[in-house]
């Protein structure tokens, strides 16, 4: 009974929401991400001026660079996909600024931008350190992979584009997904104690999705505007599209498995849960399911308004949230009904 009873000590007496203090695990987290950005920023440093000059393309690397500003202030520029993270132009210019000019200057710029973007949503400052280092890493990681394989910004005409640079696009891409949904699934799993596995492996996915998109885009552009400035206005036409297709995907299959209220799972997505949970029970042990509501929710509809009840939803759901114990999913059922499903309980009551 003790998960029950630490569950049941957190209902809100106010609608203040305090952000637990920093933990060790959460401290280590950061401080592993913080630290292999900067390792490998100093390589790729190293690297780059070690190696020939690169002949980067000015007009247009400034060009997308102050783009990438604009759409990191930009709201309605972001793709939102759950608790996993969210999905800004950042990767789309920064990708085309690594393929004609720099790595390091696309890399400093980048972290500008991401600055930028961590200050319009207003976070915690360590989410905002962690943001800024997750994208220092993913991109120097990329950035080396470049300079490894060598490639020349100056593309003068489309016969340039061969298969080193086609090679460069893989593997850079690559380094990118796979190196954002890694970093984002481990600080959100230390600060939610959330099931690593499943963060990465549902992260990954929707990354995938909405950064592949984008990150697709950019060699496209570089290779049009080689080809044929003209082709600009077609290719801005073809990235609206593309980008309004994917936003729509995702937050879709985001909204199909979570409550819009407070973005906790659905009904539905936790009845799925507690599914896999009962059928691998003989690998992982016993799991608990408990439910609970709000005493006098009624009372404070009634009285203070449907506005006032659903801050007081969304601030239950956040104290959930904040005391779940690990490896644990917790649900809003409808109404002021919440469960929670605690995995590997045991079989003590």
């Amino acid at each position: 009974m003790s998960e029950a009873r630490s569950l049941a000590a957190i209902a809100p007496t106010g609608l203040d929401v305090r952000p637990p203090s920093p933990s060790l695990r959460t401290t280590i987290a950061g401080a592993g991400i913080v630290g292999v950005a900067v390792l490998l920023t100093w390589l790729l440093v190293l690297a780059e001026v070690s190696g020939p000059a690169i002949d980067t393309q000015w007009p247009i690397f400034a060009a997308a660079a102050v783009l990438m500003f604009v759409g990191e202030r930009t709201p309605a520029a972001w793709i939102r996909f759950g608790p996993i993270g969210i999905v800004t132009p950042l990767w789309f210019f920064s990708f085309g600024m690594l393929l004609i000019g720099s790595p390091s200057a696309t890399v400093g710029l980048a972290a500008i931008a991401a600055t930028l973007h961590a200050l319009r949503r207003d976070i915690e400052s360590s989410d905002m350190v962690v943001r800024v280092a997750s994208t220092v890493l993913s991109l120097s990681a990329a950035g080396l992979a470049a300079v490894g394989i060598g490639h020349n910004p100056s593309l003068g005409s489309i016969e340039a584009v061969d298969t080193a640079w086609a090679g460069l696009i893989a593997v850079a891409g690559f380094l990118i997904v796979s190196l954002n949904a890694f970093t984002a699934a481990i600080w959100i799993s230390a600060r939610r104690r959330s099931r690593f596995s499943s963060l990465l492996r549902h992260g990954l996915a929707a990354r995938v999705t909405a950064e592949g998109a984008l990150l697709s885009l950019a060699p496209i552009w570089v290779a049009g505007l080689v080809l044929n400035p003209v082709l600009a206005p077609l290719l801005a036409i073809t990235t609206i599209l593309v980008f309004r297709a994917t936003r729509q995907a995702l937050e879709q299959s985001h909204e199909a498995l979570h409550d819009q209220l407070t973005g906790l799972l659905n009904r539905q997505s936790f009845l799925a849960q507690v599914d896999e949970a009962v059928s691998s029970r003989r690998r992982h042990g016993s799991s608990l399911v408990l439910i609970m509501d709000l005493n006098g929710f009624k009372d404070i509809n009634d009285r203070l308004g449907h506005q006032t009840g659903d801050a007081l939803l969304i601030a239950f759901a956040d104290r959930l949230e904040l005391a779940r114990p690990t490896d644990a999913e917790v649900a809003r059922l409808g109404g002021d009904e919440f469960a929670v499903l605690i995995r590997n309980h045991g079989d003590d009551p």
